[in-house]
């Protein structure tokens, strides 16, 4: 996003690439250019420009036509210790058409027969398709688009938070083992955890395939500077709240009550001009789902943001899962970014409780945690020597002994490149 400080007019690209080639759809020797899907700026329902400083209404912007700034985290707001709002989140099954009818929402007909947004959404951005026509346009595979019945989509708008206090989340951290050994990433992951607890997120819009909090992105060099201030230093950690969010945490809010730009009032989507939540409709659930309440809230221990969690032991299992065996390092070219990456393959290790991710490391420093390989490397730069190696990880933080490390280098020719065993 472009915010202009000037006038209050916000700026939305979407769909960016980079560092293209010299023929590539944006037209000829552009290389050096920013290609984007769409550029957007900011308008109200009556489709006049709007000051972001002021205005709180809804407007044609991404799925829910909200703003996306209204969502938006910053590391900003993380060096300074605390989110104040909810967290916009991007999923791949939200809710498709037919739209539902007045008579139908409500009923059992929704979500079975029908699909509809509920408020603060002010648009049903796929009210006009099926989801079997859904699936087709974001490409899912076959088995992705099998599981997004109608019975399983979530409307947009839908706000949802984690019924957890302190000690949970304490758990949850000491149950990591990259938090635990990084104190201001630790911090950072607390902060997103009280912010799901305190204000939730909201479906906001639609992603291709995984589930996507938003967040201030790394292509301005500001922004990525600042992010790692605060212990985000690459894609890697795009897995910060891995094993936070459960089932039996979660519950949904209840949507605001809107008053649409008829006069009418409705907790479904429409053009609004205002909405109000109440704190009973914000309030968690009294009692929790889990066997075990995470504490008493009257001993719940107190947190400053100017100080680094408190570290105790991981949860009981001292099984290290088993090397990854037939590790392997090739190279190949990735049509979909237009680019070499070295592809690292390895067989599947196993655990006494199970195997939840993999520990790439490159040059000994950690570059992503995928859970399961193949893994592609499309940051490395052409010319250097890297050593890759990789390990297993249990839930309870065991890692696995390395797998023996392979140093490379490219290779390339004018039209070719590969690899080199060094």
């Amino acid at each position: 996003m472009i915010l202009d400080e000037s006038n209050g007019r916000i700026y939305e690209i979407a769909g960016y690439k980079r560092d293209l080639a010299a023929v590539t759809q944006c037209g000829p020797f552009v290389g050096e250019r920013l290609c984007a899907y769409s550029v957007k700026v900011g308008r109200d329902y009556k489709g006049a420009y709007f000051d972001y400083r002021t205005y709180e209404g809804p407007f044609n912007m991404r799925g829910v036509r909200l703003s996306q700034y209204a969502t938006l985290t910053t590391p900003e707001e993380i060096a300074a210790g605390e989110i104040r709002h909810a967290l916009g989140i991007a999923i791949s099954n939200t809710a498709s058409g037919p739209i539902c009818s007045l008579a139908q929402q409500g009923t059992a007909a929704e979500g079975t027969q029908c699909g509809t947004a509920v408020a603060p959404a002010s648009k049903f951005e796929f009210k006009d398709i099926t989801a079997a026509e859904k699936a087709v346009r974001y490409k899912y595979d076959a088995s992705t688009a099998s599981l997004y019945t109608q019975d399983k989509l979530i409307p947009e708008g839908t706000r949802f938070a984690l019924n957890i206090d302190d000690a949970y989340i304490d758990t949850w951290i000491n149950s990591r083992q990259d938090l635990k050994a990084n104190p201001r990433k630790a911090q950072t992951a607390r902060i997103f955890a009280r912010a799901l607890k305190d204000y939730g997120m909201i479906v906001a819009d639609t992603s291709g395939n995984k589930a996507r909090i938003q967040v201030a992105g790394m292509v301005n060099p500001v922004t990525r500077e600042a992010w790692k201030k605060v212990g985000i230093e690459s894609d890697a950690d795009t897995n910060l709240l891995e094993g936070l969010i459960k089932q039996d945490r979660l519950y949904v809010a209840k949507p605001p009550k809107i008053t649409c730009v008829d006069g009418t009032i409705s907790t479904y989507y429409c053009i609004w001009t205002k909405a109000e939540y109440t704190a009973a409709e914000l309030a968690a659930p009294t009692t929790n789902t889990s066997p075990q309440p995470v504490s008493n809230p009257a001993t719940t221990p107190t947190y400053s943001p100017q100080t680094s969690p408190t570290m105790t032991t991981s949860v009981a299992d001292s099984s290290k899962p088993t090397v990854p065996k037939n590790f392997n390092v090739t190279m190949t070219f990735d049509w979909t970014k237009l680019k070499y990456a070295y592809v690292l393959n390895w067989s599947s290790s196993t655990d006494n409780v199970g195997v939840y991710r993999y520990v790439v490391k490159r040059n000994n420093t950690l570059i992503a945690t995928p859970s399961k390989g193949p893994y592609k490397d499309f940051t490395f730069t052409s010319g250097q020597t890297y050593s890759y190696s990789v390990q297993a990880q249990d839930q309870a933080g065991n890692v696995s002994d390395s797998s023996p490390v392979i140093k490379v280098k490219d290779s390339c020719t004018l039209i070719f490149c590969s690899v080199t065993l060094q």
